[in-house]
């Protein structure tokens, strides 16, 4: 009764103890399951699978990937100095997990932040566009003989050669002009 009742405690404290999904085992040193986390009272007394325990054998500790029942599982084993193994498994797909997580946010990031860049791009473009259609209509303005003002748009650069235009179309009129008087002088 003894035994039972040490065993049931053991089992209880791994069990709060393990993480939920995660498998916690107590190995003595011939391989024999003595509490475990997860249906203590079948895996009692049972051998540990023969996978984890070629691993356990040799060192004090370590970490492997192995499989039980066709799942992938990580482990790490800890000896202690009584000889007994403490195995903690957690499943691969719980590992791997946090790591779907975050790629699938960065891929969705990258689309949000791509789609985002293409909107700007489109919005900058069509800005110029605009300022560049102003500095085009004001140069047909002057092409036909006429005279602006200035070319007021968002970008300095065109409003710097909108003005450039201004001031050749004043000085081209004020030449026109001085001509007409001259040929009318002649």
């Amino acid at each position: 009764h003894f035994v039972t009742t040490f065993v049931e405690h053991l089992s209880g404290v791994i069990a709060r103890q393990t993480p939920a999904g995660w498998v916690s085992t107590l190995v003595d040193r011939n391989g024999l399951v003595i509490a475990g986390s997860e249906s203590p009272e079948t895996a009692t007394g049972t051998r540990m699978p023969d996978e984890m325990s070629r691993r356990t054998v040799s060192g004090l500790g370590g970490w492997a990937d192995y499989t039980i029942d066709g799942e992938a599982f990580q482990a790490g084993w800890q000896r202690t100095p009584n000889g007994w193994t403490v195995v903690a498994a957690v499943p691969r797909a719980t590992v791997d997990a946090p790591m779907r997580q975050w790629k699938t946010d960065m891929l969705w990031s990258l689309v949000v932040f791509s789609g985002l860049a293409c909107l700007c791009a489109a919005l900058a473009g069509e800005w110029i566009i605009r300022s560049t259609r102003e500095l085009s209509r004001a140069a047909a303005v002057i092409g036909a003989g006429g005279v602006i003002d200035t070319v007021e748009t968002g970008i300095r650069e065109i409003n710097e050669v909108g003005q450039a235009l201004a001031q050749a179309s004043h000085d081209r009129a004020k030449g026109e002009i001085a001509n007409a008087h001259l040929a009318a002088l002649v």
